[in-house]
């Protein structure tokens, strides 16, 4: 995993540095054309080095989760491509493709992948209403639309007002969506394990940016004329630059989530019992939907409230511990909605994480599993 993060570095070093390159190649060129070439280029690179992050770890998870990210990743597939047609079409003179407000056609097919692989990923953890709905979002985007026909506008040289509308309408589709699915990751980022959590930190701080970026575009189609220094050189494009960098973390860190990088504390040879109580806590930070498991850790609670420190377990308290243990193990090897866990998976983590001796693995693995195969057997008579 380190290696995939030296790549994700050398891959940012490298982007930003094409596109200052290409922002000074084109002496032939205005300032403003070149500044939108840089940071255009910078903003599709970044988008399109956020993918392979997000699509390495994706075998170890569940269908719905690959599925929900799948979509996710065309999506920002298809921002990186929308990113860099305004360059593109100001360079071969498409200003129509522009002024016509198609050029938000790409960023309307992005951003609704987003919506939808979003929405996927909430529909996991039973997140569902308002922010969840594609009827809600297009109503309010109708509504927004309507609104914008009044207040007074900059005037666009050749576009006539039906054509600037149907632009505006465009980007508050794009933004009102936007911002229903950085509420919804926001939501999910609530709700999620620990060891997922930096991804989903990154991941809202990307969807967030970008919804700024569409707001903030929707104001300077609104109030800044061309010929002002902001407007000619896209400075409204910068929100989109940042959003993909933050797309490139929230990749790498859901990369490191998917290899379960998940650090014990160091500490020195233990007992078996206190060591049973680090290996319960330890399995309990792999569920992904901490509520899920609460129930389960009535008995550490109860164990720990009046532990005092080198305090030694008694014998009872490292048998509900025990059960503790066993109920983790198969809520994470059946149960966990994102992860595909295995028993020797999980063993194997827990003796690279822990001095794991004889005793303890008795106890938790081969008497765990003695006792789930007899509840099987008493379930199935």
């Amino acid at each position: 995993m380190k290696s995939h993060k030296i790549y994700a570095f050398i891959g940012l070093i490298v982007s930003l540095l094409l596109g200052l390159v290409s922002a000074l190649l084109l002496n032939d060129q205005t300032p403003g054309f070149r500044v939108t070439l840089g940071i255009s280029l910078v903003a599709f690179l970044y988008s399109v080095a956020a993918i392979p992050f997000f699509l390495l770890s994706l075998k170890h998870f569940k269908k719905e989760l690959r599925r929900a990210y799948r979509v996710l990743c065309y999506g920002i597939g298809f921002m990186g491509l929308a990113q860099i047609q305004l360059p593109v079409t100001t360079y071969f003179n498409w200003i129509f493709w522009q002024d016509s407000g198609a050029i938000a056609i790409p960023y309307l097919v992005g951003i609704l992948c987003i919506f939808w692989g979003v929405r996927m990923f909430a529909r996991i953890f039973n997140i569902r209403g308002f922010w969840t709905s594609f009827l809600w979002a297009g109503f309010l985007t109708v509504i927004l639309s309507l609104i914008s026909l009044f207040p007074p506008h900059v005037h666009q040289p050749g576009v006539d007002e039906a054509t600037y509308h149907l632009s505006v309408a465009l980007t508050i589709l794009d933004s009102v969506y936007a911002t229903f699915a950085a509420v919804m990751i926001f939501k999910i980022r609530r709700k999620i394990g620990p060891i997922y959590q930096l991804s989903m930190t990154w991941l809202c701080v990307a969807q967030t940016t970008f919804t700024f970026g569409g707001w903030h575009y929707l104001v300077n189609q609104l109030a800044v004329p061309p010929g002002n220094w902001y407007y000619d050189f896209s400075i409204s494009l910068v929100p989109f630059a940042l959003s993909g960098l933050f797309f490139v973390l929230s990749g790498v860190a859901f990369d490191n989530a998917g290899s379960i990088l998940v650090h014990a504390p160091e500490t020195e040879q233990q007992t078996s019992p206190r060591l049973v109580l680090d290996v319960v806590l330890y399995l309990a930070g792999l569920a992904s939907n901490p509520s899920d498991i609460d129930p389960f850790l009535d008995n550490v609670r109860e164990v720990t409230s009046g532990l005092q420190p080198g305090q030694v377990l008694s014998p009872q308290d490292v048998k509900h511990l025990a059960n503790t243990y066993n109920k983790l193990e198969g809520y994470l090897t059946q149960h966990d909605p994102l992860r595909v866990f295995t028993a020797a998976e999980l063993h194997n983590k827990i003796t690279q994480q822990f001095a794991v001796d004889t005793t303890t693995k008795a106890l938790l693995w081969e008497e765990g599993h003695a006792s789930r195969s007899a509840h099987g057997r008493t379930s199935k008579g």
